[in-house]
């Protein structure tokens, strides 16, 4: 990885021409591993000067960054002159020279020599701009893993998305179909920074290639506060919160309203200080309704608080607090993974209060049954007295 390499130039009016960028005095040496842009309407410019002191003239350049809108990669041919090569979600993944997530390039860089190197960054989204250098094996054994990972949270996010959809055909409880839809979003949600929803679900379409990290987490944020209202039966337990979620819920809708009308700075701050708002308010409208007695509401603070701590280091990965490596890479889907799982054990949980609720319910039911039984039966002994005394009379 050669973040603290590289020069960096920000192009504000997207008005620099190539020339104009490899005379600009401006470039500025990155002091970060992974170079974090944010989310910003700027064009980046990237320098980087390579020397192969190896024996192969087949060395490639990742950026390992799958969600990004246009990429220009210049390089230098054997004459000293500079080529373009054009990549990004703006373009069918099917045009790629290598079926990586992640943009691949050749150096086309001969041992024992020295180039200097340009990529041209635009993107909606966040733009952060992990580069390394390898061979094509490294790269692939790298993608290998990636893609393992990937796979085990995938697999994970399916079993359970086929067992609560069996579990609510037979119960036919609504919160087990809200759940369903928020896990099958979520695992969408998280496999789409690692270019997989792009790869997979729709690698011919560029538009929802660069709107999905904006839709995805906002529809999945909105699936997951329906859920919570469903599973925790906030109107019942706490008026006045449910209604401050059905006014989040709004806020996730003026978001995609936003991100259509490629607001997308203005969209992402929203979705950004939103979903935080969503985040703690669940805690802690949880932890009220476990003082009331609701005990899912347990699982779903150990649940959510695990999601969230995954959250935490994925981000302090982002702003370069943490090292950026497989670990902090995929605390994200590890959380999401975790919490799915337990919230599962949460719905099951919510069976046996069902259960012990009918039960007592049937008890209850007999109950008043006997009572009745007796009453009647002390009512005909009466009029069966008094109907013998009216005979003898």
């Amino acid at each position: 990885i050669i973040g603290e390499h590289v020069f960096i130039l920000e192009d504000k009016s997207n008005s620099l021409n190539f020339n104009d960028v490899v005379n600009s005095p401006d470039f500025e040496k990155s002091k970060l591993v992974v170079p974090n842009f944010g989310v910003t309407p700027s064009v980046y410019w990237i320098k980087f000067t390579v020397k192969n002191n190896t024996a192969k003239d087949n060395l490639l350049v990742e950026l390992g960054q799958p969600i990004m809108d246009e990429i220009a990669f210049y390089y230098m041919d054997s004459t000293n002159t500079y080529h373009i090569e054009k990549a990004g979600e703006i373009m069918p993944f099917d045009n790629r020279k290598y079926n990586f997530t992640n943009y691949v390039f050749d150096l086309y860089i001969s041992p024992k020599t020295t180039k200097t190197y340009y990529f041209k960054l635009k993107s909606s989204e966040q733009i952060q701009a992990p580069i390394y250098i390898g061979t094509i094996d490294t790269i692939s054994q790298s993608s290998i893993t990636n893609t393992l990972i990937s796979s085990i949270f995938f697999g994970i996010m399916s079993v359970m998305v086929l067992y609560n959809l069996f579990v609510y055909f037979t119960v036919k409880d609504r919160s087990y179909l809200y759940y369903v839809i928020y896990i099958s979003i979520l695992a969408l949600t998280q496999i789409c920074p690692k270019g997989y929803t792009f790869q997979y679900f729709w690698p011919d379409s560029s538009w929802l290639a660069i709107h999905s990290m904006f839709l995805l987490p906002t529809l999945v944020g909105a699936a997951g506060v329906v859920f919570f209202k469903s599973f925790l039966k906030t109107k019942q337990f706490v008026p006045k919160l449910n209604i401050t979620f059905n006014f989040l819920l709004v806020i996730y809708a003026i978001v995609i309203i936003l991100t259509i009308l490629r607001l997308y700075k203005v969209s992402y701050s929203i979705m950004e200080i939103n979903a935080m708002a969503v985040s703690f308010l669940m805690l802690f409208t949880a932890a009220i309704i476990l003082k009331k007695g609701f005990k899912p509401a347990l699982y779903f603070l150990i649940a959510w608080s695990i999601f969230l701590f995954g959250i935490i280091l994925w981000v302090m990965k982002d702003l370069g607090v943490l090292p950026y490596n497989n670990f902090t890479n995929y605390t994200m889907q590890a959380g999401a993974a975790i919490e799915t799982v337990l919230l599962s054990f949460a719905l099951a949980a919510r069976i046996n209060v069902y259960k012990k609720e009918r039960l007592e319910a049937l008890e209850e039911k007999e109950k008043k049954v006997r009572e009745q039984n007796i009453m009647l039966e002390e009512k005909v002994k009466e009029r069966t007295k008094e109907l013998k005394q009216a005979l003898t009379n």
